[in-house]
């Protein structure tokens, strides 16, 4: 199964809100994507690569840095863009 790809939005978006909730918890946490790239976090118990999800890390009270390092690993990276080339015309004999 292919790792899932994520922007580089959807995890700064995702980061102050996902560290709030984990602060909540004492314990270890499991962080996974979903089949839909859904980021959740669950018991490190939890199976859930038996479902197809894929784990990204399992963490304690994480940090905004701690998640970032974590999450930028599943960054889609840009296509290298190829310059477009434009056809030479015939010179005048």
């Amino acid at each position: 199964m292919s790792q899932p790809r994520v922007s580089q939005a959807y995890v700064e978006r995702r980061l102050h809100p996902l560290a709030a909730d984990l602060a909540g918890y004492n314990g270890f946490r499991a962080l996974w994507f979903d089949h839909g790239g859904e980021l959740v976090h669950s018991e490190p118990e939890d199976e859930l690569e038996l479902l197809g999800w894929t784990l990204v890390a399992v963490v304690m009270r994480p940090d905004v840095d701690c998640l970032r390092r974590h999450l930028t690993t599943f960054v889609e990276q840009p296509t290298p863009r190829m310059p477009v080339l434009k056809p030479l015309g015939l010179l005048p004999a």
